[in-house]
């Protein structure tokens, strides 16, 4: 997964009467996966651990970071 963030930015200076502008810039790719901890998955099953066609099954987990669905 890439996720990259833009971080742009103006500075303005004003010396002795004359407008100065400089843009700022920064970027951050991070294209490491996501670690995902305390994953469950669980079905409406009479065993939940268990599921048949028509069951519904949940997967629940957290991560480590946000995650675009």
């Amino acid at each position: 997964m890439r996720r990259s963030s833009l971080l742009v930015g103006l500075l303005l200076l004003v010396v002795e009467g004359i407008l100065y502008a400089q843009e700022t810039s920064e970027v951050v790719d991070d294209w490491s996966p996501p670690q995902l901890t305390a994953v469950s998955i669980l079905s409406n099953n009479a065993n939940t651990a268990y599921a048949k066609v028509g069951d519904t099954v949940w997967v629940y987990f957290t991560a480590d970071e946000p995650i675009d669905p």
